[in-house]
């Protein structure tokens, strides 16, 4: 497996919990780990798909205290609002994608996955169904989709982010461990 990194061109700053409760968000919990982990933060609450199943409206300090809790190297990316839809209907209809995939499948759905079909949706990302996910945030970076970025728990946030490069035969045999793991 690869340990190098792809350099982006995007900055991260300190927040505050207010900079986070209002707007949507793309969110990268263990931002160093092979692969990394993403949902998103819509007005404070926290979506995503894990092996577990789906974890929806989940409240923004609980995300924030275990991110604090368990040192959790994450970075914040605040997206563009949308210009013609309302932060509550995209939020509805991120519930809606994230409740037809109920847990992540090995070659076929992972975290990334209900974003990929949200901002192909609603910000023609065109983003292909093995696209990885620092491909996706080159995407929303070229595309101008990403207006601030926050981090928490990383050592040097003044330089540009930058994300870990894998395969998806890299993806499959993590995901493949961490099913093993925990359905067993």
């Amino acid at each position: 497996m690869s340990s190098s990194f792809v350099s982006t061109h995007i900055s991260c700053t300190t927040y505050s919990t207010q900079d986070l409760r209002k707007g949507l968000f793309v969110v990268l919990l263990h931002v160093n780990r092979v692969p990394p982990h993403i949902g998103v933060v819509i007005n404070g609450k926290y979506h995503s798909l894990t092996i577990k199943g789906n974890e929806p409206d989940i409240e923004l300090e609980v995300l924030l205290k275990t991110i604090q809790q368990k040192k959790i190297e994450s970075v914040f990316l605040k997206i563009k609002p949308h210009p013609v839809f309302s932060i509550q209907h995209l939020n509805d209809v991120f519930l809606e994608i994230l409740k037809k995939h109920p847990q992540i499948t090995n070659h076929e759905v992972t975290c990334l996955s209900p974003l990929k079909e949200f901002f192909n949706e609603f910000y023609a990302l065109n983003s292909d169904k093995n696209e990885l996910i620092a491909t996706f945030i080159q995407k929303l970076e070229s595309n101008n989709f990403i207006i601030e970025a926050f981090s928490l728990n990383l050592e040097d946030n003044t330089k540009d982010l930058k994300l870990p490069v894998y395969s998806q035969d890299d993806l499959s045999k993590i995901i493949t461990g961490i099913r093993d793991e925990f359905y067993n």
